[in-house]
């Protein structure tokens, strides 16, 4: 059988600059050296230790109250996602993975010759995660459960009853979770005392993967970490001496520069996610139905009278210079993945210009939904 690749991440590198417009980033934008105030030390010949005493891997343990037997540092969130599906997941087991989904998780299931099935989570839930749709969805030999939570594309939440609930059906069927959480810094306080948990702290059966690269904006570092309870990630770090048995060791010093300034870079996360949303409420209208993400820059809307949305993206880069995502590479064809990182004034002339190119569109080639 041939490997379905990643078809989003293959448009995305042909397509995901280029327009003076552009609703297509998911994630923050790279912080200024200033912001970052990077001392002017830093050797890139200098080695620093990935694991144990004055790490990155500690600084990490710290910053998000684990230990150093409950966190793995990985070059980025797909090769901590990676390490998960080839510690658990073998030939002929399958792999229960949301939808919509982001289209990793399919090509990641393929490398380890597993057999995927799909729980919906629903708009008419306000795309929740619903526990019973998982428990319906559940075939014998399921290993694992994957998911995003904030959720790519939606922008919804699980929350901690619903993940509570999710490792103990996990537990009770013998099987692990996967929660990507790359977005989950958006929310004020998240991993904190009195904020809101990542899912590797609610139930010993979740793992949680999160990165630098959406809410830090540093995805140039490509440095992502895992976590979970200890007798799950003793697994993992003994298959990950096979994946990544050295981390590169400048990304490595600025992530720890980064860390010294989390709460800044946290802070203006969350500004700009608010700002964001605030001009995508102050947009929406029946022609695009949906509503801003519950945490985070991405939602998906629903385009009035529009189903050919691959085609419809296309159209809107050729004439109106405006980049959108395809919520086909999602499994919502019909709908857009709408991103609201940039500066307020740019994210509403991109949202007016979406509502234009819809205009010209049907008057073009007429509805087609």
């Amino acid at each position: 059988m041939r490997h379905p690749g990643f078809p989003y991440m293959t448009w995305a590198k042909a397509n995901y600059w280029g327009c003076s417009l552009s609703l297509v980033p998911s994630g923050m934008a790279h912080p200024s050296r200033e912001l970052l105030d990077l001392p002017a030390d830093i050797e890139p010949s200098a080695e620093i230790p990935s694991e144990g005493p004055d790490s990155l891997q500690e600084d990490l343990a710290e910053a998000y109250g684990a230990n150093l037997e409950q966190l793995l540092v990985l070059q980025g969130s797909t090769q901590a996602d990676l390490l998960v599906f080839t510690s658990f997941l073998h030939a002929g087991e399958r792999v229960l993975i949301e939808s919509p989904a982001y289209g990793l998780f399919e090509g990641l299931a393929a490398t380890r010759g597993a057999q995927v099935d799909r729980f919906q989570r629903r708009h008419e839930q306000d795309w929740a995660l619903d526990i019973e749709a998982v428990r319906k969805a559940w075939q014998p030999g399921t290993r694992l459960v994957v998911l995003t939570t904030v959720q790519n594309p939606t922008g919804s939440v699980a929350s901690e009853e619903q993940l509570r609930a999710l490792g103990e059906l996990c537990e009770e069927r013998n099987a692990l979770a996967l929660c990507s959480e790359v977005y989950l810094d958006f929310l004020p306080r998240a991993g904190e005392p009195g904020g809101r948990a990542f899912a590797w702290q609610l139930h010993p059966r979740l793992l949680s993967v999160n990165s630098f690269t959406k809410v830090y904006g540093l995805g140039s570092l490509r440095l992502g970490w895992l976590c979970g309870a200890p007798e799950w990630l003793e697994e993992a770090r003994r298959v990950r001496e096979a994946i990544a048995p050295v981390l590169p060791a400048l990304p490595c010093h600025l992530a720890r520069e980064a860390l010294r300034k989390k709460t800044l870079l946290l802070e203006r996360a969350r500004t700009r996610a608010a700002e964001g949303q605030a001009v995508l409420n102050s947009w929406l209208h029946r022609d695009f139905p949906g509503k801003a993400p519950e945490a985070g820059l991405v939602t998906a809307l629903r385009v009035g009278g529009v189903q050919r949305t691959m085609d419809f993206a296309k159209f809107l880069r050729d004439d109106f210079d405006l980049g959108v995502v395809p919520g086909d590479f999602f499994g919502l064809p019909g709908h857009l993945r709408i991103g609201v990182g940039g500066e307020a004034e740019a994210t509403g002339k991109a949202l007016e210009a979406l509502s234009r190119g819809r205009e010209a569109w049907i008057a073009e080639q007429g509805q087609d939904a």
